[in-house]
C-alpha cells in the first residue's frame, strides 16, 4: 500500500506539487533519496531487494511513482514495478513516460501497479490491474492509493482530500505546510482511517514532499526517512537541484 497526492497546475509558479507516503514491510530496507549521475541525471531512493525505486525525479522534471494495486491475474514470475519505475525515469516528459508504461504494463508482466507520470505541463496514471487505463489528470488535486486514481471509496483517500480541502495550497509554502499535516496523520480511534499506517510487519516506511517551480532553483524536496508523524523531514532540495542543474 501507498498513498500518494498531486496538486497540477494550481499554482502559476509552482505548477507541480507532490507528497507520497510509502507503505512497505518493515524489513525490505531501502536507501534514501540521492542524487544518480546517470543518464538522465535522477534523484531517488533505491529499494535495496530488487534495486528499484518507488518515486524519482530527472533532469527534465519528470517525477515518476509506484504503487501497488489489487490484480487477480497475476504472472508466475511478476517483474520488479521499482525497476519499471527506474526505466520510465529515463524519459523525456511526462506524456512519453505514460506511453510507455502503458506499453509495459499491458503487458502483462506486473503483478497490479499504478504508475504516475507527471511534470509541470501534464500527469497522467496507468492503471495497471486486470484491465489496462492511462488517465490523463486535469488540474487541480488528484490522490491515488491501491485502487483507482480519486477513488472515492476509498477512506484514506477521501479523508486527505477533505484535510487538504481544508486549507489553502496554492503556493509551495502553503502546500508543504498542510501536506506535511495530512501525510502525518495517524488517528487516534484505531476503527478511524489514518493517513500513516502502523501495522506489526508493515506500514508507512518513509514520506517525500516535492515542489517543482518554473524556476528550477525554487524547487524543493523534502524527506522522511520513517513515518513522518514520528520522524522529522530533512530538506533534500540540493540533490535535486544538482539534478536540474541549478
Amino acid at each position: 500500500m501507498c498513498l500518494l497526492a498531486i496538486q497540477l497546475q494550481v499554482s502559476n509558479s509552482v505548477p507541480l506539487m507532490l507528497a507520497a507516503n510509502r507503505e512497505e514491510a518493515y524489513d525490505r530496507a531501502s536507501t534514501p533519496p540521492v542524487f544518480h549521475d546517470e543518464t538522465p541525471k535522477v534523484v531517488c531512493g533505491i529499494d535495496q531487494r530488487a534495486g528499484g525505486t518507488w518515486l524519482g525525479v530527472n533532469q527534465y522534471g519528470l517525477i515518476v511513482a509506484v504503487t501497488n494495486r489489487e490484480k487477480e491475474n497475476l504472472p508466475s514470475k511478476p517483474k520488479s514495478r521499482g525497476l519499471l519505475c527506474r526505466q520510465l525515469l529515463q524519459c523525456i516528459s511526462a506524456s512519453v513516460a505514460s506511453r510507455r508504461a502503458e506499453s509495459h504494463v499491458a503487458r502483462g508482466a506486473y503483478a497490479g501497479v499504478n504508475v504516475l507520470c507527471a511534470d509541470v505541463h501534464s500527469a497522467f496514471v496507468t492503471e495497471g490491474g486486470d484491465e489496462v487505463e492511462t488517465i490523463d489528470l486535469e488540474p487541480g488535486l488528484h490522490l491515488m492509493a491501491t485502487g483507482n486514481v480519486d477513488d472515492e471509496e476509498d477512506p484514506r483517500i477521501l479523508l486527505a482530500s477533505e484535510m487538504f480541502a481544508a486549507e489553502p495550497t496554492d503556493d509551495a509554502g502553503s502546500f508543504l505546510r498542510v501536506a506535511t499535516k495530512v501525510m502525518s496523520y495517524h488517528a487516534e480511534n484505531p476503527d478511524e482511517p489514518s493517513i500513516v499506517i502502523h501495522g506489526e510487519q508493515r506500514g508507512t516506511v518513509s514520506s517525500t514532499l516535492i515542489t517543482l517551480a518554473n524556476f528550477r532553483n525554487r524547487s524543493t524536496y523534502h524527506f522522511a526517512q520513517g513515518s513522518p508523524d514520528r520522524v522529522p523531514y530533512r530538506d533534500c532540495s540540493p540533490h535535486l537541484h544538482k539534478v536540474l542543474g541549478v
